[in-house]
C-alpha cells in the first residue's frame, strides 16, 4: 500500500489516498527438491516483514528471505503499508521432484565390435525432459564407435542432473600364426600350429580337441582355430590341408597338323602343375615355340609357316600347384611331328 499527502484548498485542508500495491514480485516460483529459493518482494514503508511459515525461510524479518521447503506450498509475507495499514501478499512454491540419471557402467568391448550405444535411465521418467549429449545428440540414447568420455546432462527447465561413461577398446589375443596356411598331406599326419605371445588364452580347433596351440591333423579339410584372451577377445585362423598329388605332365609322342581335325595341335596333359614353361627346340637347337600358358597348345608351325615333319625336342620347366614354394620340376623329350 502506497499513500499520497497533499494539501488543498484555501485552508491547507490535507487529504490522503492510499493505493494497495502487491507486495511479492512473483506469485509462483519452481524449485527443485532439495534446492533452495530466494523470495522477493518489494520495499515496505517501515522496513519491516513478517513471513510465515516462518520455519520454511532462513530468516523471517528481511525483505528478501532464502526458502528451503520439502513440499510445494504457500507462503505468506505482512508488512506495514505508507498508510499504516497492515498488507499481506502471498505466493506459491513448486518443489519438483530431484532427476536421477544413469548411463550405466563404463564399458569396454573387443576390437570387432564397431558400435555401441549407451541408453539413459532417468527418474521420475523421461517426458518433458530436454537432452544434452557431449557429442551433441538431444536423444535418450546414443551410439557411438570411438573410444572415449561421454556425458549426458537433463533438464526439466527446474531440475537438472548429469552423469559420464567411459568407452575403452580391448586388446585382441596377442599370437603369431604361421607364414601360410595352406597345407598338405603328403606321406604321415602334419601339425597345425600357432604360437602364443601371452599367457592365458585359450584354444578351440574346429574340428579339433583339447585347449592346446597345436593340433596334429591326417585327414584333409578345412580347419579352424579360435584364440580367446582374458579378456574375451577372439581371433580367428584357417588352415586348409588337401591330400598331396604329385604334380604330373606328358606330352604325346607325336601329331599331325595336316588340317584333317584329327590330332592337329600339340598340348600338354597335366595335373597338379603351375608356372610352366614349355620351350620347343628344332634340329639345330634354336626355339620354334614357348610359352608359359599350360592351355596352349603348339600348331606346327614357326612365325606363321610350317614346320617340317621330323623329331623335335622339348624341354618343361613346371612347378607343383600345392607347393608352389618348392623348386621348379624339369621334363624334356622328344615329340614326332607327322605331316
Amino acid at each position: 500500500m502506497v499513500g499520497f499527502t497533499a494539501s488543498t484548498g484555501l485552508y491547507f485542508c490535507r487529504q490522503t489516498v492510499c493505493l494497495t500495491l502487491n507486495i511479492v514480485e512473483k506469485t509462483t516460483y519452481q524449485v527443485c527438491q532439495g534446492e533452495s529459493v530466494q523470495l522477493l518482494s518489494r520495499p515496505s514503508a517501515d522496513n519491516r516483514y513478517i513471513w510465515s511459515p516462518a520455519s520454511g525461510v532462513d530468516n523471517p524479518g528481511v525483505r528478501n528471505p532464502v526458502a528451503r521447503p520439502a513440499r510445494s506450498q504457500w507462503y505468506t509475507v505482512q508488512t506495514r503499508g505508507y498508510c499504516t495499514l497492515v498488507t499481506k501478499d502471498s505466493f506459491y512454491v513448486e518443489v519438483k521432484p530431484a532427476l536421477t540419471l544413469a548411463l550405466g557402467n563404463d564399458r569396454a568391448v573387443c576390437p570387432d565390435v564397431r558400435e555401441v550405444t549407451f541408453t539413459s535411465t532417468v527418474n521420475p521418467d523421461g517426458s518433458g525432459l530436454d537432452y544434452r549429449w557431449s557429442t551433441g545428440a538431444t536423444t535418450p540414447q546414443i551410439t557411438v564407435s570411438q573410444p572415449g568420455r561421454y556425458s549426458l546432462e537433463i533438464t526439466n527447465g527446474v531440475c537438472s542432473a548429469r552423469d559420464t561413461v567411459q568407452l575403452s577398446r580391448l586388446s585382441l589375443p596377442k599370437v603369431r600364426f604361421p607364414a601360410d596356411n595352406l597345407y598338405c598331406l603328403n606321406e604321415g599326419p602334419i601339425t597345425l600350429a600357432v604360437e602364443p605371445q601371452q599367457a592365458d588364452l585359450n584354444f578351440l580347433w574346429l574340428p579339433g580337441e583339447g585347449n592346446q596351440s597345436a593340433q596334429i591333423i591326417s585327414v584333409p579339410g578345412t580347419y579352424q582355430v579360435l584364440i580367446t584372451n582374458p579378456d574375451g577377445c577372439t581371433i580367428t585362423q584357417q588352415f586348409t590341408v588337401n591330400k598331396y598329388r604329385q604334380p604330373r605332365i606328358a606330352v604325346p609322342d607325336a601329331f599331325s597338323p595336316n588340317g584333317d581335325g584329327q590330332n592337329d595341335e600339340l598340348k600338354l596333359f597335366h595335373e597338379g602343375v603351375s608356372d610352366v614353361e614349355w620351350l620347343t627346340y628344332n634340329r639345330w637347337g634354336s626355339v620354334i615355340f614357348y610359352t608359359t600358358d599350360l592351355a596352349k597348345r603348339w600348331d606346327g608351325t614357326y612365325k606363321g609357316a610350317p614346320c617340317d615333319s621330323g623329331v623335335y625336342a622339348y624341354l618343361l620347366r613346371y612347378k607343383s600347384a600345392m607347393e608352389p614354394t618348392r623348386p621348379a620340376l624339369h621334363k624334356a623329350g622328344q615329340v614326332v611331328l607327322i605331316r
